[in-house]
């Protein structure tokens, strides 16, 4: 039997947390994600893995045995994992980077990575995906060697360097009132729209920030549940569908009038890259320099 290595590594996340919602907050990842996932696993396997209700999970019979073996496995990555690291770490030659989903489209991201792939040919750079506060955590726990990220609060012993600031953009069909005018757009002119949203769990204090004041003023927020799986560049949002937040630089040109895409006015927040202070090799050293002050 063949099954998804990264699956069983889920379903473990999922049995020790009892909850889908805690574990694909802790795991970065979208949770009707991480259900669909956990459901692909028990089809491969043959059997349910555990007993849903609409209010609390339990691990089957047979989950529970599972989750033995399952343990073991995700210890063996584990390990594996630490072993590469290592040996990656005395060569210095491989570095594991987070990044954000929305951070494809971020230039100063590019620049970085583009600039240090050419400078440094030899150095194997990996870009892992995730959410900003899973990520920092990732970091602090020396699984990533640094992160791009968005944010206002960092913890302690961390190197902080400030790439731009992001703006809030929303994507609407080129023939929607809103798209006629340039310029920035105020929240207050969303009362009664809907507008698409990454699920509030994902990053809590980022939503809150970005998102409530339109809710306050008469926005009705939809969260979406395939915020990841998305590709979030596509262009404008569809005829009769909730216009689409995303992120783009701020302090650039505004969007010309009818172009469908408008700038939320106000910051979203700071663009950072962040290292551990004390996990410094001579490849992060140098991602550091290309990086700049």
């Amino acid at each position: 039997m063949h099954f998804d290595i990264k699956a069983v590594l889920h379903f473990v996340a999922v049995a020790e947390d009892m909850s889908f919602t805690r574990a694909a907050r802790r795991l970065g990842i979208a949770q009707p994600w991480l259900s669909r996932r956990i459901r692909q696993l028990e089809e491969q396997l043959g059997f349910a893995l555990f007993e849903r209700t609409t209010r609390s999970i339990e691990l089957t019979a047979r989950g529970r045995g599972f989750l033995d073996a399952a343990r073991a496995v995700a210890s063996a990555v584990e390990a594996a994992t630490g072993i590469a690291r290592a040996l990656g770490r005395d060569a210095g030659g491989r570095l594991r980077i987070g990044a954000p989903p929305y951070s494809a489209r971020i230039p100063a991201r590019a620049r970085i990575i583009s600039g240090f792939v050419a400078q440094y040919p030899g150095t194997a750079l990996e870009i892992d995906i995730g959410w900003t506060p899973v990520l920092i955590e990732r970091v602090l726990a020396g699984e990533l060697d640094a992160t791009f990220g968005i944010g206002w609060q960092v913890p302690p012993g961390l190197i902080v360097r400030t790439l731009c600031h992001l703006a809030v953009e929303l994507l609407m069909p080129e023939d929607d009132p809103l798209a006629a005018s340039g310029g920035l757009l105020e929240p207050g002119a969303l009362a009664g729209r809907r507008v698409g949203v990454f699920p509030r769990g994902i990053y809590p204090e980022l939503h809150e920030r970005l998102f409530q004041p339109l809710a306050d003023r008469g926005a009705v927020l939809v969260q979406d549940a395939e915020f990841l799986d998305r590709a979030l560049d596509a262009g404008s949002a569809a005829p009769g569908q909730p216009m689409i937040a995303r992120f783009t630089v701020a302090g650039g040109a505004l969007p010309a009038a009818g172009s469908g895409r408008r700038i939320l006015a106000g910051p979203a927040g700071p663009f950072l890259f962040l290292a551990r202070a004390d996990n410094r090799t001579a490849a992060l050293d140098r991602l550091l320099a290309v990086v700049g002050p």
